[in-house]
């Protein structure tokens, strides 16, 4: 699930700062 959401927002916006947020936490 994770997996998708960040790749449908990685689409919208690649240097979205709370993507890149999610991406920290998630790893």
């Amino acid at each position: 699930m994770s997996t998708t959401i960040l790749n449908q927002e990685a689409v919208v916006a690649p240097n979205h700062p709370l993507r890149i947020s999610v991406i920290h936490r998630n790893v």
